[in-house]
């Protein structure tokens, strides 16, 4: 792929100010600067303290009483000493949810997969009386502990590859004789496809997806899916080289923590989109932070049946903004785009998304490329936010900016300032998309964007009436004009070329088949195509 730059379009990239931001040209506008720790190198696994050989486990032939691996992983993970790894090595290993101690890490060996067992007792975590179990749906959700869990307040650790871990998100779930499984959605509702019985964790996310839409109760209800794995207030974590398949719901999920890696990591779930048909990974995120610093997710690969990954802050939150984030050299394929929000109250800035691929392919799974969305009711900020080097294939809306998320509405103040795009290629065969969306009309000031060298091959798909309220500088050569109510454009330093096409660096990179089968419906029963 394509390396970052010490020079672009001609302007020297100087040190980064106290702001965390690196100025440019008069005139230009300010380019972000990312993880303040400048990860340029692969992580290297700590030493092994334990290794631990498969006994012929079975995942597909799970049962109530089947002998999970869970006891001798976690004696292995407990005994092991800060600084050091327990490895699994050679076959398959079937587990309920495991802990890792502080500074103690989880090596997946070459040819071995973790399968998360599908035995929903094993995950519920008794939250309070009257909410329903893991594997059921309530108003509240949060009724599940995560597959793999970091320690919390923990410093140091993280999960290794070259391996697999696998939450068997479309297989069966394991009820106890003595829950009542969810109930099932009326087949009037439901896609063609939805399971009469043997509910998986997907066939939950989209039996709740379908409820809300269809109004099927009178309150909003919520899945209680597990997450594969989750870092809460961790620091000085590692993620790499791992492949991460079939999670029940968001496959990496950080909150409140700080210093993370992700590094040539593989994520694979079916995406959510309608063209694949049944089953729907619904609510499967890639990567998903909250409140985080200095976070890199470099040389990866994303399929997913939700964002690619999404970056999100809660208001007065002890870990403050959610700030100086590096996204680079990364390939992401089915799934919801790079995201920021739709929670952004407690302040989204200095975002670097450099060197990206983003393809929807032939199926056309890419539902968005780059994405903000907020609202009203909740507000908050975004700024200082860079995109560039990015090339795009296949999606419904390439680029998105949205302060009207949702529908919600309210009188929380929205800013998006420092917007900034650059050598940015489209190609895009989606039938009636809009390709690019800068929607300002929820925000009381315009949104502060700038483009340079933004071009797709379809100008006539960066429809005019889909901008609102912005205020617009062009750089460079464009092949469209973002037009429509409340939109500024700033005169001068810049080219309307409508024959211009998407750079041909671009197109090397999308030759390049994905590291692995696009999962349409995976899992031990049923191989991806």
């Amino acid at each position: 792929m394509r390396r970052t730059l010490a020079l672009l379009g001609g302007v020297t990239l100087l040190g980064a100010t106290a702001c965390g931001l690196a100025p440019r040209a008069s005139g230009a506008p300010t380019m972000a600067t990312g993880d303040t720790r400048n990860i340029t190198a692969a992580p290297v696994a700590p030493a092994v303290c334990t290794t631990l050989t498969a006994q012929a486990a079975s995942p597909q032939a799970e049962t109530a009483g089947t002998q999970l691996d869970t006891g001798r992983i976690q004696d292995a993970l407990s005994q092991c000493g800060v600084g050091h790894a327990v490895q699994l090595s050679g076959g398959a290993f079937l587990s309920g949810p495991l802990s890792l101690p502080s500074g103690v890490s989880l090596i997946i060996g070459d040819g071995t997969t973790l399968y998360a067992s599908r035995q929903a007792a094993v995950y519920d975590n008794a939250r309070k009386a009257g909410a329903a179990h893991c594997g059921q749906y309530d108003n509240a959700g949060g009724s599940c502990r995560p597959f793999i869990e970091l320690a919390r307040l923990g410093d140091g650790g993280g999960v290794y590859g070259p391996g697999t871990i696998d939450g068997q998100g479309g297989e069966p779930i394991i009820y106890p004789t003595d829950w009542a499984p969810p109930p099932t959605c009326s087949a009037a509702a439901m896609p063609a496809g939805f399971p009469s019985s043997a509910m998986s964790w997907w066939d939950l996310a989209n039996c709740v997806d379908v409820i809300n839409k269809q109004k099927l109760s009178d309150t909003t209800v919520k899945q209680n899916n597990p997450v594969l794995v989750q870092a809460l207030a961790a620091h000085d974590v590692v993620f790499s080289g791992v492949t991460l398949q079939n999670s029940p719901k968001s496959h990496l999920k950080l909150t409140g923590s700080s210093n993370v890696t992700v590094w040539g990591i593989k994520i694979n779930s079916p995406s959510d989109f309608d063209s694949y048909g049944m089953p729907r990974a619904h609510n499967t995120d890639g990567v998903d932070w909250t409140n985080g610093n200095n976070i890199t997710v470099d040389y990866s690969y994303i399929n997913d049946g939700d964002d690619y990954v999404a970056m999100n802050a809660k208001a007065n939150s002890p870990n403050g903004p959610t700030q100086n984030i590096t996204i680079a050299h990364d390939h992401f394929y089915g799934g919801h785009g790079i995201s920021i929000g739709s929670l952004i109250s407690g302040g989204v800035r200095n975002v670097l998304v450099d060197d990206v691929v983003i393809d929807g392919g032939p199926n056309m799974a890419a539902m968005f490329g780059m994405r903000i969305k907020a609202n009203g009711k909740d507000g908050g900020s975004v700024e200082d936010i860079t995109f560039r080097h990015v090339c795009v294939r296949n999606a419904m809306d390439a680029i998105l900016l949205d302060t009207t998320y949702a529908h919600n509405t309210g009188s929380n103040d929205i800013s998006y300032k420092n917007i900034y795009f650059d050598d940015v290629s489209i190609f895009n065969d989606v039938p009636k998309s809009v390709a690019i969306v800068i929607d300002g009309s929820g925000a009381t000031t315009p949104l502060q964007v700038a483009m340079q060298d933004v071009v797709i091959d379809n100008p006539q798909q960066a429809n005019a009436s889909a901008s609102h309220n912005a205020t617009i500088s062009l750089i460079g050569k464009q092949s469209f004009v973002p037009k429509g109510q409340g939109v500024q454009v700033a005169q001068g330093g810049w080219q309307l070329d409508e024959q211009a096409k998407p750079g041909p660096a671009c197109q090397g990179e999308l030759a390049q088949p994905p590291p692995f089968a696009i999962s349409r419906q995976a899992g031990p029963k049923a191989a991806a195509d």
